[in-house]
């Protein structure tokens, strides 16, 4: 069995989720198993909101006596037990809020729970209950940003909000914070314990933590061993895949620059095509009143010659019967080069008609396009959402447009009295843009602080190396 990658919780080798995302995000993870982990020596442990159990199998695997993983996602803990079994650890779908093992544990781990539920309080009354006289809860959150962190977490707690709730349900709380750190290691192999760690930024505390740790208990935690601090080692992998991210985010930005400034030219095009037709529609109207005028005066010379039927006066009015003859003729040569100019004007209104139509077909198959790169885009942009959040609302947005632009139809009025819906999707793009720039900036920010670290600068002869080195043997294969 296998998880897909929601964004929820992390599901190490997903296969709808890119490698080196998914990389990043469980070497944070495992970070805080690792320090708790110092607590489990031969004590029972209850991990709650488990995910998929890599974390409950890190602390059988550390020494636990015994460990439970609760979950409330039945297909996290199926996954869990595919996948992640040791002797000391079992697996259970529960509710956090449900808790029902009174005194029944040295140690409970809460990494990452407690900022998806509403009942917070609650939870953190029934790990009270569920610990011993002396045990002990390691519980770690997220620092609050400007913005939410995703749609799956409910409340994001700041430091005090947590410290306090925790004071208030054990006598003795220390706090410890966690930093992501960019890292160069030295040595002859690979290591699974690092005794030696030197820091050259001055940026690893707690007002610039990524995530907030606590240690509560009703014991004193000074008199237990003290824990060291954990690093967790992962190669720059996720560094290169951002600069590749940010150089295709730029290109997607270039693109809906064009979109607008395409869109903008569409719209002043169509503005004076509706002027254009306005004026033409006017002078048809006033040809039609001329028309009618002049066949009235027709109808009233008709009349008028009906009634002359006296021979003696039509003689004496014969000079008059030619000027009206005459006049006639003139007339019904008016009506054919009005008519004339009438057939002309709707033959040119049909032509504008057509090449509306044209216009909206090249508009069509541009929103085709813009389609498939939004799909594109969106299976790009769905893994970064640790970084990138908000894009893929983005890019569906982009689906509803290209179904609003293939309802606009059915000649040159109704174009024109789309108008200022195609000047409000030209605001929209425009402010999916800013949204974009946004991100963009983000990650660039988050580039160019790992590029002017020192270790950064320091190393980046050595990566040109290796890379040149892989290169010339095959990829470094034997």
């Amino acid at each position: 069995m296998s998880l897909g990658f929601t964004g929820e919780r992390i599901v190490p080798g997903a296969p709808d989720c890119e490698p080196t995302f998914a990389q990043k995000m469980y070497q944070e993870h495992l970070a805080r198993y690792a320090f708790a982990a110092q607590f489990a020596q031969d004590r029972d442990v209850l991990d709650v909101g488990c995910g998929v159990g890599y974390g409950s199998q890190w602390l059988g695997k550390s020494g636990a006596r015994s460990v439970l993983g609760i979950d409330i996602s039945a297909e996290a803990i199926e996954h869990a037990q595919h996948n992640y079994f040791h002797p000391a650890v079992r697996f259970k779908a529960q509710d956090a809020s449900a808790i029902e093992a009174e005194g029944g544990y040295d140690l409970v781990t809460c990494f990452e729970l407690i900022e998806h539920i509403e009942q917070q309080s609650l939870v953190l009354d029934r790990i009270k209950t569920a610990l011993r006289p002396d045990g002990l809860l390691v519980i770690s959150t997220p620092r609050p940003l400007d913005d939410i962190r995703t749609h799956f977490h409910v409340h994001e707690m700041s430091f005090e909000e947590l410290f306090d709730l925790l004071k208030e349900r054990f006598a003795h709380v220390e706090a410890f914070f966690e930093v992501n750190c960019f890292t160069s290691y030295v040595g002859s192999e690979s290591p699974s314990k690092l005794d030696r760690i030197l820091s050259i930024s001055d940026r690893i505390n707690l007002a610039n933590a990524d995530y907030f740790v606590f240690v509560a208990s009703d014991a004193p935690i000074g008199e237990r061993e003290r824990p060291s601090p954990i690093l967790t080692l992962n190669d720059d992998s996720y560094i290169l895949t951002l600069e590749k991210d940010i150089d295709v985010l730029r290109g997607a930005e270039n693109y809906h620059l064009q979109q607008i400034a395409t869109l903008e030219t569409e719209r002043h095009d169509l503005t004076e095509a509706s002027h254009q037709a306005d004026q033409k529609i006017a002078a048809i109207s006033e040809i039609k009143g001329e028309t009618s005028a002049i066949r009235a005066t027709v109808e009233d010379m008709r009349q008028q010659l009906g009634q002359l039927t006296d021979v003696g006066a039509l003689r004496e009015d014969a000079a008059r019967a030619a000027f009206l003859d005459a006049e006639i003729a003139r007339v019904r040569t008016e009506v054919s080069e009005l008519r004339t100019l009438l057939l002309d004007t709707q033959n040119r209104l049909a032509k504008s008609e057509g090449d509306a139509h044209a216009s909206l077909a090249a508009k069509t198959f541009e929103a085709e396009a813009l389609q498939r790169e939004a799909a594109h885009l969106r299976s790009n942009l769905a893994m970064r959402e640790g970084e990138l959040d908000n894009v893929r609302r983005v890019l569906a947005d982009n689906g509803n447009r290209v179904a609003e632009l293939q309802t606009e139809a059915n000649g040159l009025r109704s174009e024109v009295a789309r108008l200022p819906e195609m000047a409000r999707r030209c605001s929209d793009l425009e402010s999916e843009m800013n949204a974009m720039r946004y991100r963009l900036d983000y990650a660039e920010s988050t580039l160019t602080r790992f590029r002017r670290s020192l270790s950064w600068k320091l190393t980046k002869p050595i990566r040109w190396i290796g890379r040149t080195f892989k290169k010339l043997t095959g990829g470094g294969k034997a």
